[in-house]
């Protein structure tokens, strides 16, 4: 029997995850913004960080679809397709970084923890027994 604060639980949680995702998408819609403002840290991080010499004006294209794909899953545009990307782009940069979460007291590494939970969690949610 379905409880009788399910559709209170339901409206919740989608709040709930409305405001992961726009704060998720807020959060990678500035680092889409680094790639027009500073373009050359964006060669420097591709070339430390990925071990892949780019041009600076190849930070612009990387910018736009960045930002395209920022604003898509702000707005929950193509949820699968969107936060397939993310997932994967920021899983790179996860795994690109990984030697600065290992020490964290070494430095400035501590930041570095804080992207790695960033992903999108999934929620399952149990069908009620009929």
């Amino acid at each position: 029997m379905a409880s009788e604060h399910a559709p209170e639980l339901e409206r919740r949680l989608a709040v709930a995850l409305a405001i992961l995702r726009i704060t998720v998408g807020l959060f990678f819609l500035l680092w889409a913004v680094e790639k027009f403002v500073l373009p050359d840290a964006t060669v420097a991080i591709w070339e430390r960080f990925y071990k892949i010499p780019i041009s600076s004006n190849l930070a612009y294209p990387i910018g736009v679809v960045n930002t395209l794909m920022s604003l898509a899953l702000i707005v929950g545009f193509m949820p699968t397709i969107t936060y397939g990307y993310w997932i994967v782009f920021h899983g790179i940069s996860v795994l690109s970084t990984r030697h600065f979460p290992i020490k964290p007291f070494g430095g400035p590494n501590q930041l570095f923890l804080a992207g790695v939970p960033m992903p999108r969690v999934r929620f399952f949610r149990r069908r009620p027994h009929v």
